[in-house]
């Protein structure tokens, strides 16, 4: 399926979108060399390459040259504070923040609503 969607990309003539894929693949044929040789040149350092390449791909497949493209990005990324592990996404500070606070404010809301109902109900039964 990768191998096609590579296929399609190249006949659009995106190739750097070709280049990630076939590179992913560890596809190997003149097409595949010239568009990874556009994809290298397009995204110039192991980091944005490594992020170039779609995040479900990072995630769940480990091909030899794709675990050589994370080892490498993070080398390149040493010392910084982000995480280039298995789930291939940097881990930003602020989204445990917005997500539980938004879980509490959906939470919140929803007991008000429950409140507000039993409060109409009960006024309606005592009148």
């Amino acid at each position: 399926m990768l191998d096609l969607l590579a296929t399609v990309h190249y006949e659009m003539r995106n190739l750097p979108a070709a280049g990630a894929a076939w590179f992913v693949l560890d596809h190997d044929d003149d097409a595949a060399r010239r568009a990874i040789a556009a994809w290298r040149e397009q995204h110039g350092t192991d980091i944005a390459r490594w992020h170039s390449i779609p995040a479900p791909l990072r995630r769940h497949v480990h091909t030899a040259p794709l675990e050589g493209l994370r080892e490498a990005a993070r080398r390149a990324d040493k010392g910084a504070a982000r995480d280039l592990g298995p789930a291939g996404e940097p881990g930003a500070w602020w989204e445990p923040v917005v997500f539980g606070g938004g879980c509490l404010v959906v939470l919140f809301c929803f007991l008000a609503l429950v409140g507000i109902g039993i409060w109409t109900v009960v006024g309606w039964i005592c009148d």
